[in-house]
C-alpha cells in the first residue's frame, strides 16, 4: 500500500521560469545529422596546425664546402639536387612545399628569383645546358596575378653588329655587339592595365667540337608590358674566342615589387655564332 501525505487546505502551484542563457554560452542549434555547429564551437586553435616534414642531406668536401645539396618533402614525396649549397634554392622549396605564407620583402624575392641564375652563370663558373640553368634556379609555381596567360616564349635572337651568312651570324672577334632577344607573351584576357616586370636574361654558346660553354651575354632589368604581344631585350655581348657555337638564351620574368616566389621562366637553343 502506497502511503500519502495528507495536506491541508488548496495545494500551491510552483511555476518555473526557463533560464535566460547569456549570448556567450549559447552554442549554434544543432541536429543529430548536423554537428557542424559543435564541431565549430570545439575547434581549437591547434586544429589548423598542420606538419611539413623535410629531409636535408648534405655531401661535404674534405674542405668543409658542400658539394651536392638533397632535399625531401616527405608528405609529397617530392625531392630536388643540386650542385653545391644554395641556401635561396632551400628556402624557395621549403617556402613552396610548405605553402607559406611568403614574409620576404620584394627585394628578397627578387634576389631569391635571380640569385641562383646568377650563380649558375658566373664567368668563372662550368656552364652548364640553359635548361639545366633555369630547373637548378628552378620556379615551384610559374603562376603569376597578371591577366596575361603563364606562358612566355622566345620567338628569336638578333647579334647586332655581326653578318649574316648561311644561316649563321659572322662577328669579328675584336668587334663590339649587343643581343637583341625577342620574347612573345599571350594576348591578355582583357583589357588590362600595363604591367611591369623584372627580368634576367642570359645567353651562352657551346663550342662546336667540344663540350665548353661561355657566357655570350646577361643583363637584368625592368619591362613593361601592354596589349602587344611582342617585346624585346638588348642585353651587351661578351668578347668570345674565335670559334663556332651554338647558341642557347633564357628569360625570367618576375612582377614588379612581388612578394611570392612566382615566375615566368622560357629557354630556347639554337642559332649558331661564328667568331673569326
Amino acid at each position: 500500500m502506497t502511503r500519502k501525505k495528507a495536506t491541508s487546505g488548496k495545494s500551491k502551484e510552483r511555476r518555473r521560469f526557463p533560464r535566460v542563457v547569456p549570448a556567450s554560452e549559447q552554442v549554434p542549434a544543432t541536429t543529430p545529422t548536423d554537428t557542424a555547429g559543435i564541431e565549430k564551437a570545439e575547434r581549437r586553435p591547434d586544429d589548423h596546425q598542420r606538419y611539413a616534414t623535410f629531409t636535408l642531406e648534405l655531401l661535404i668536401n674534405e674542405d668543409d664546402t658542400v658539394r651536392r645539396t638533397h632535399i625531401l618533402h616527405v608528405q609529397s614525396r617530392e625531392e630536388q639536387t643540386w650542385a653545391g649549397w644554395g641556401e635561396a634554392e632551400v628556402t624557395k622549396f621549403i617556402t613552396r612545399r610548405a605553402e607559406l605564407r611568403s614574409t620576404l620583402s620584394s627585394e628578397e624575392v627578387l634576389e631569391a628569383l635571380f640569385g641562383p641564375l646568377e650563380a649558375a652563370i658566373s664567368e668563372t663558373a662550368s656552364l652548364q645546358p640553359i635548361a639545366a640553368v633555369f630547373d637548378r634556379a628552378g620556379l615551384g609555381d610559374s603562376d603569376t596575378n597578371a591577366s596575361y596567360a603563364n606562358e612566355l616564349r622566345l620567338s628569336g635572337l638578333v647579334i647586332n653588329g655581326a653578318e649574316a651568312s648561311n644561316g649563321a651570324s659572322l662577328l669579328n672577334a675584336d668587334q663590339p655587339y649587343w643581343v637583341r632577344l625577342t620574347l612573345d607573351l599571350p594576348k591578355p584576357k582583357s583589357d588590362a592595365a600595363e604591367h611591369t616586370y623584372h627580368y634576367y636574361a642570359v645567353v651562352q654558346g657551346k663550342q662546336l667540337g667540344g663540350q665548353e660553354r661561355r657566357l655570350v651575354a646577361r643583363g637584368r632589368g625592368t619591362l613593361t608590358i601592354t596589349s602587344l604581344t611582342t617585346h624585346t631585350i638588348e642585353l651587351t655581348g661578351v668578347a668570345l674566342p674565335r670559334g663556332l657555337y651554338r647558341l642557347e638564351w633564357g628569360v625570367r620574368l618576375a612582377p614588379l615589387g612581388g612578394q611570392s616566389l612566382v615566375a615566368l621562366d622560357a629557354w630556347l637553343e639554337g642559332g649558331l655564332l661564328q667568331v673569326y
